[in-house]
């Protein structure tokens, strides 16, 4: 989101007539914060104190458009010479054009979403440009693409929108811009919240697809009309997770555009959105091994790891014996434990014994390749009990250290294992959007570097 400064006036909506001035800002790395001169809330340490909060601040922006403040607190209270007071509140979310009071008020019927690469993500071209032998004529047409539907997920429908912003820049410059988008539908209105999931939820399914996070630029959300209050189109600002301003410049295409993705899988929006509060955390994980490149390889090896024991857990969950047989197990390796073993040995050993029914990262590791295999002879020669063991040694000796194993990863054999956990993840991902083997073998062949890990022993 771009960054955002304003001015205005602010008040507490229990104290309407306590009004004060201040300035509003916003950046995706310090987040929103309101600085007023004066004081909105009353004192409670002092004043030098902080800590005041505020379900809501409401406000008007300087040229008249109405402003609200969600989750606030004092950040900074002071008194200054000769007496002049002033507060900073840290904000979570700013709300441009209506006043309401949370962001779990039923209010929205739409939303709109921006995010880097959604252009080439909806395979949207706006720009046609025709050249005349005249060298100093240029024709230049700018077409709106049409609305695509996109599926519907529980409570509302998906499309992709855009809209053509043309104009004159000084004597000799005309400027055309084209932003795509995609839209949410609810079937009745919903709150702030359950609209930020839903784009969470898009962006995380685009990131997958990059290989790479990508910055929330716009987030538009329209009010139900109520009354004889006119609502416009509401501009929300808020702090997301992941955000860095220093991301470099997207690079490639994404592994499927949304409308391959839908011809080879047309509910794939709908599984995406009723699977991902299960595996969130794992694509979490994989989110940020795949992006962080500054993060130390040993830290980023442990994170693979724990990426694919969480995809397991949470896509496979299962057990090695089932419940009953285990207990019995437990007990009877409690019982036979010696009567004058000590007892932090004793509270050790139980507490082993309790966790002895999860599957090993090994055998996690292999029921995965498995299921990536699909059946399929002679596919992922790397992946292989070579492969496994190194990765379990190492992992194990991450975790705990002591005496080296002697196929401890290191340095380019580590780097290009956690690739091939990465890979290994984003097909299981892939697979999980009802995408068919041959599609999968297809995005991988068309990826130079996940081809070559994928199909060979070599690295890139």
């Amino acid at each position: 989101m771009k960054p955002l400064s304003v001015q205005g006036l602010w008040w507490l909506p229990e104290t309407p007539d306590n009004t004060e001035t201040g300035t509003l800002t916003f950046d995706q790395i310090e987040g929103a914060r309101l600085s007023v001169v004066g004081r909105l809330a009353p004192l409670k340490n002092g004043p030098l104190g902080a800590g005041e909060e505020s379900d809501v601040i409401h406000g008007f922006t300087t040229d008249g458009k109405p402003v609200s403040l969600l989750q606030t607190f004092v950040v900074n209270s002071r008194i200054g010479f000769p007496g002049i007071a002033t507060e900073a509140w840290n904000v979570q979310t700013i709300a441009i054009g209506a006043h309401f009071s949370s962001a779990d008020e039923l209010l929205f019927n739409r939303s709109w979403v921006r995010f880097d690469g959604i252009a080439r993500w909806l395979a949207y071209d706006s720009f046609a440009e025709a050249h005349y032998f005249d060298p100093s004529y240029t024709e230049l047409t700018v077409r709106k693409p049409p609305r695509m539907q996109l599926g519907n997920i529980p409570g509302a429908k998906l499309y992709s929108d855009s809209y053509i912003r043309y104009g004159r820049d000084g004597d000799e410059r005309w400027t055309a811009t084209s932003e795509a988008m995609i839209g949410i539908e609810a079937d009745e209105p919903q709150t702030l919240n359950w609209h930020f999931a839903a784009t969470s939820k898009l962006r995380s399914l685009a990131e997958l697809l990059y290989g790479r996070p990508l910055h929330l630029t716009k987030l538009q959300a329209e009010p139900k009309a109520e009354g004889d209050r006119p609502y416009t189109t509401v501009e929300i600002y808020a702090q997301m997770i992941g955000g860095d301003d220093k991301l470099p410049p997207i690079s490639r295409l994404p592994m499927l555009t949304v409308p391959t993705l839908l011809e080879a899988a047309p509910n794939a929006l709908a599984d995406w959105f009723a699977q991902y509060e299960t595996l969130s955390a794992a694509l979490h994980l994989l989110s940020t091994v795949s992006s962080d490149r500054r993060m130390f390889i040993n830290v980023s090896f442990l994170l693979a790891a724990q990426a694919v024991e969480t995809f397991h857990r949470e896509a496979c969950p299962s057990t090695i014996v089932p419940a009953d047989k285990h207990a019995a197990i437990v007990e009877s390796l409690t019982a036979a434990i010696p009567a004058d073993t000590r007892k932090e040995m004793r509270d050790k050993l139980k507490g082993t014994l309790e966790w002895t029914n999860e599957p090993s990262l090994r055998q996690r590791l292999r029921e995965l390749i498995a299921l990536a295999r699909d059946g399929r002879g002679g596919v992922m020669p790397a992946y292989d009990k070579r492969f496994i063991d190194a990765v379990v040694a190492t992992r194990n000796h991450e975790t705990h250290h002591g005496c080296k194993p002697s196929n401890l990863l290191n340095g380019a054999d580590m780097h290009w294992a956690i690739r091939r956990l990465i890979v290994l993840l984003t097909v299981l991902f892939l697979r999980r959007l009802g995408l068919p083997s041959d599609t999968i073998d297809k995005v991988i062949a068309e990826h130079k570097e996940f081809r070559t890990l994928w199909t060979t022993t070599r690295n890139p």
